[in-house]
């Protein structure tokens, strides 16, 4: 792997580990810099802010969205015709927009004898709050995590 490439990633899990513990480790410090920041339009701001907080100057730009397809709730109609192990979440949007499609298809949310298995707490916390608990959480909080998570779920 380059040696670039190596700073990049070693740089990436600094701040993750500054942005995401508590207390932080240690002061981060980025005076001046100039970052951009490709978000989904309804992104939460922990990354930009802790960035900002670590005197860095942040520009978020609203890379791409989220939302619903149109043809969803007819897509959930046509899967539910054949028998499902679990659903998987990667993220608090696809587990609001599955409950959403649900909705307009006039389908029971969550679904009825299917576990839920989510990549990271963020998302368990919104399946929750959309009345469906997780089986299971991805640990480590990645698609091998998710994996994982799954085959524990499916082989209990």
């Amino acid at each position: 792997m380059p040696r670039a490439l190596l700073a990049i990633i070693a740089a990436a899990e600094l701040v993750l580990a500054a942005c995401t513990s508590e207390p932080p480790p240690a002061p981060l410090r980025f005076p001046g810099l100039a970052q951009g920041i490709d978000l989904a339009t309804d992104a939460r701001d922990v990354l930009p802010d802790c960035l900002r907080a670590a005197g860095a100057i942040v520009d978020v730009v609203d890379a791409y969205g989220k939302g619903m397809p149109v043809a969803a709730p007819e897509m959930l109609r046509q899967a539910l015709g054949q028998p499902i192990d679990a659903a998987t979440f990667t993220s608090s949007s696809t587990a609001t927009n599955l409950a959403e499609a649900a909705a307009k298809a006039g389908i029971a949310f969550p679904l009825p004898g299917v576990p839920a298995v989510s990549v990271g707490p963020i998302t368990s916390q919104t399946l929750r709050e959309l009345g469906w608990s997780p089986a299971a959480e991805a640990d480590p909080h990645d698609i091998p995590g998710l994996i994982a998570a799954v085959a524990g779920v499916l082989t209990r």
